[in-house]
């Protein structure tokens, strides 16, 4: 068994399946064939994920103080007590994000689907609190950017189990090939799309440490958390080859400009419903 071996807090993590792949044939196969694939295993391992987890819900805890451009919110302003946070670029606000074993995992992943190199694009953290009745909006990543058609893999990676009843992933099956469509604003920071049809979308429940991978051109969307606990995931765009080097590094100065003429300048933070303090993305 070829595996591939990345050291981690002073130990090693390996890395593989027969082949060196992570991916099984049928997972590749949904992804070329239906524009998406869901891992239902933790193929990132518990430790790993607790180590991301508790990165990414620091930074979610502290978006009042991170850069204005870096905070998003997805939901719907229309309703009361809906937010969707989102923190972009969570790996250049927190560069230990790239040093773990878990990221050297979705590299792989994206490898296996799109059969070679790839190149990390973008990334960004979302948290769904408990009790939020704000749906992701059905979208297609195109919208965001359609000067950027090239093929991508998109991982989304699960920090806390996602369910229906937390808003896990859903996808609309692409069957080979999609027109990007029409797309118009959704809440604050959003986009979303009226050309479709629900009837056949597909819901993708995965365990803490399971993905999603999907391409760009995918429609996708999730549900509100109705229960208890909150839920989080990291995402990470990657496109085939070697890309977008140079668009990543005008980027990274970009945010690292944005955050020193913040700096000491937080922004307003959304609150959860009844204006509670508590943060949700802790514990």
């Amino acid at each position: 068994m070829e595996t591939r071996t990345k050291q981690m807090n002073g130990g090693a993590v390996s890395v593989g399946r027969p082949g060196g792949h992570l991916l099984t044939e049928a997972e590749r196969r949904s992804f070329v064939e239906r524009g998406f694939t869901a891992v239902e295993r933790p193929v990132v391992p518990a430790a790993l994920v607790a180590e991301v987890r508790t990165l990414i819900a620091d930074l979610l805890e502290r978006r009042a103080s991170l850069p204005a451009d870096s905070v998003h919110d997805l939901a719907d302003g229309r309703v009361e007590g809906a937010m969707i946070p989102e923190v972009i670029n969570a790996r250049l606000l927190e560069p230990r994000l790239l040093g773990s074993s878990a990221y050297a995992i979705c590299e792989q992943l994206a490898m296996d689907a799109l059969g070679g190199k790839v190149t990390l694009d973008f990334d960004h953290a979302i948290g769904k609190p408990p009790h939020n009745a704000a749906a992701t909006a059905w979208h297609q990543d195109l919208a965001f950017n359609p000067l950027a058609d090239w093929p991508t893999a998109t991982v989304w990676l699960a920090l806390t189990d996602a369910t229906e009843d937390n808003g896990c992933m859903r996808y609309i099956p692409t069957n080979g090939s999609r027109r990007l469509l029409s797309h118009e604003p959704f809440g604050r920071d959003g986009l979303r799309t009226l050309e479709l049809s629900e009837d056949q979308a597909v819901v993708c429940p995965v365990p803490a440490g399971g993905v999603t991978l999907h391409n760009q051109r995918t429609l996708h969307g999730s549900g509100p958390n109705t229960t208890d606990g909150p839920r989080l995931a990291w995402i990470l765009k990657f496109v085939a080859g070697g890309r977008s080097t140079q668009f990543l590094r005008a980027q990274r100065k970009r945010v690292q400009e944005s955050w020193g003429a913040r700096r000491g300048h937080p922004i307003e933070a959304p609150r959860r419903a009844g204006g509670a303090d508590a943060d949700p993305y802790r514990g």
